[in-house]
């Protein structure tokens, strides 16, 4: 819902000083990132209403969440919260530390969500494919395309191959085919009334008088 956004807030929310939010002597690139990133989304999530998804997506998307991890995220959000307002080094310095535990966290979850997977497997296969589908589920960029072959017959191209003939056809046919050999003659435009450039005549002189200049 981005029409509906409070986008002034937004921008009053962002107007910090980010040459010492992110300052690159103290923190690696990975760092400064994370903290764009969570500054980011957090004034999305105050300013920009999101539609409720239905409960479909939520499995789809689901992560592994306890309560330890919930209960840092909240506490690095207000740690961030605080940084705002104060400007304190002390605030921002255990902010960044609060953060990097979410992240190690999550990390760790994720981990032992695969290693249960796998450790399941054989029991339960239909876990694992699931997991292998949530994480390789692509669509197809090109569907199935309407083309006519060199004899004006209509064809469906449905297989990769199929789309690259069809799309070879169609490239091919909007350009001309021309002869390497036979060209028509370029007419010429040099007459008498032409005034022909003066020899060019660069000289140490000439330089130096045009830097006198």
């Amino acid at each position: 819902m981005w029409d509906k956004g409070d986008y002034d807030k937004l921008r009053d929310f962002l107007n910090i000083n980010w040459d010492d939010v992110l300052d690159p002597l103290k923190d690696s690139v990975d760092e400064m990132w994370e903290t764009f990133k969570s500054t980011v989304t957090e004034g999305m999530s105050k300013f920009i209403p999101v539609r409720a998804q239905h409960a479909v997506n939520r499995k789809r998307s689901f992560q592994p969440f306890t309560a330890d991890l919930q209960i840092l995220i909240r506490r690095k959000h207000r740690l961030w919260n605080s940084w705002v307002r104060t400007k304190r080094d002390a605030v921002f310095t255990e902010y960044k530390r609060i953060r990097n535990q979410v992240k190690h966290t999550m990390v760790d979850l994720l981990q032992q969500e695969q290693v249960k997977i796998s450790v399941e497997c054989k029991s339960n296969p239909k876990k694992l494919w699931k997991y292998i589908n949530r994480k390789t589920n692509n669509r197809p960029h090109i569907s199935d395309l309407k083309w006519k072959d060199e004899s004006g017959n209509e064809k469906i191209a449905g297989t990769d191959s199929e789309k690259a003939v069809a799309l070879e056809e169609f490239f091919s046919s909007v350009y001309t085919v021309e002869n390497d050999q036979d060209f028509e003659p370029l007419a010429n435009r040099i007459t008498t009334d032409n005034k022909l450039m003066d020899a060019l005549v660069i000289s140490k002189e000439s330089i130096e008088k045009s830097w006198a200049i």
